[in-house]
């Protein structure tokens, strides 16, 4: 009898794992299928389905045949953008949510962290040749006083992983992330070498979205923006410095920001370090 109580617990066991494994991967009928964006080097990234990461005893928890789906997303494609929305119910508001991108061969993805060394799950997406191509911007938390994210990291090399907490969520609320292919031109309308009083300069005129977002966002944009600098301009025989340029890059970014348009860096001038750039006012 006891032998057949093990087989009888362990058949049922096994189903329930089985249900698990497909249950907490719903995926509305708002989800659109095949949507992807184009990076620069002409190749398609995309987001996947997000999962729930579960553990066997969630299941003795919350019976998955009952409850309503734990995890519901749609997507939107926004010019070279993916907006995808993932709603959080309260049964599913302490969990380790999975969002897996669809990138390339050789691509490779990179948290960004604020001062703290804490991460948001914003990142940037690089390809086989070191050059950032897309950014996962950080994710948006429609009430951030209901959930929030304490922790990501990157597992597997195309997925970021979220962990969510909640002390006393009542009502459904949503988690929007957005996956963008970023170009030169997403940052800046023009960029030009012009002399001003004998002194060569590269001339950049910025657009609002190089200082849109988080915190991390503005961190993950001052590198890919840069990056994009570097690849446009740094073949002409005017390009020269280029610590220095980079130092006063920053300092323009993280000081003057978007207050003043264009800005100017100008490869004559002395690396003397980021610290010394921002006391000469950017102008060392």
């Amino acid at each position: 009898m006891k032998n057949k109580n093990i087989t009888i617990f362990m058949s049922i066991l096994l189903a329930v794992i089985a249900v698990g494994s497909f249950y907490p991967l719903s995926s509305t009928a708002k989800e659109h299928k095949n949507l992807s964006i184009i990076t620069e080097d002409n190749t398609s990234i995309s987001i996947g389905t997000p999962q729930l990461e579960t553990s066997l005893f969630s299941f003795f928890t919350v019976d998955p045949l009952l409850s309503d789906a734990p995890l519901e997303s749609s997507t939107v494609k926004k010019g070279n953008s993916l907006e995808k929305k993932i709603t959080i119910n309260p049964s599913t508001s302490n969990s380790i949510i999975d969002i897996p991108l669809e990138i390339n061969k050789g691509d490779y993805i990179v948290l960004s962290t604020n001062a703290d060394g804490k991460s948001d799950g914003a990142a940037t997406i690089y390809n086989k040749n070191n050059e950032s191509v897309g950014l996962f911007l950080s994710p948006q938390i429609e009430n951030k006083n209901d959930v929030e994210i304490t922790d990501a990291k990157i597992i597997n090399g195309d997925t970021i992983q979220l962990r969510i907490e909640s002390e006393d969520l009542t009502s459904s609320v949503t988690l929007a992330t957005t996956l963008a292919a970023t170009s030169y031109s997403s940052y800046f309308s023009s960029g030009k070498w012009i002399t001003r009083s004998g002194v060569v300069s590269l001339s950049l005129t910025h657009k609002s979205y190089l200082h849109s977002g988080s915190t991390n966002d503005r961190i993950l944009k001052l590198a890919d923006s840069w990056n994009k600098v570097v690849k446009k301009h740094s073949d002409d025989k005017k390009w020269k410095n280029k610590a220095g340029l980079e130092d006063q890059y920053a300092c323009h970014y993280n000081t003057i920001s978007a207050a003043k348009n264009p800005w100017n860096i100008e490869p004559s001038r002395p690396n003397v370090g980021y610290a010394k750039t921002v006391l000469k006012a950017c102008n060392p």
